[in-house]
């Protein structure tokens, strides 16, 4: 059994203002487990393209190297690099059209560029692999 259940400020069982949607997936073959998650509406995230999208900003190369760059409009942005464990690497409000990230010293793995537009708050997601 699965499905989506829609949360309220009024009805959450966290109680904090949040109503964003929740989902759940049960593991009835006698596992007894509950996947449970939240999605959050203002989220974008894409597994497909290095542009952001409708964000503007061209992350490169890919898979990274010694060095992640960005460019586009970086200063309506700040730019946040997170490892697969959520850690925070990097973070900047970048002045600037260009910007380059050294990832010499950083594991192989999985990494995670977050754009948050500081106009309107809307984040954009990009997973970034370092082989």
């Amino acid at each position: 059994m699965s499905g989506i259940v829609t949360l309220t400020s009024d009805g959450e069982p966290l109680d904090d203002g949040d109503p964003f949607n929740c989902y759940f997936d049960y593991d009835a073959s006698g596992n007894n487990t509950v996947d449970f998650g939240f999605y959050d509406p203002n989220v974008n995230t894409s597994n497909e393209d290095p542009d952001f999208s409708d964000s503007g900003i061209r992350i490169y190369p890919v898979p990274v190297g010694d060095e992640l760059r960005l460019r586009g409009n970086l200063d309506l942005f700040t730019i946040t690099l997170y490892d697969a464990t959520g850690r925070i690497l990097y973070s900047t409000d970048a002045a600037k059209s260009v910007l380059t990230i050294d990832m010499s010293s950083n594991a192989a793995g999985l990494y995670l560029i977050k754009a948050t537009r500081l106009s309107d708050q809307k984040v954009y997601l990009q997973k970034i692999v370092k082989p």
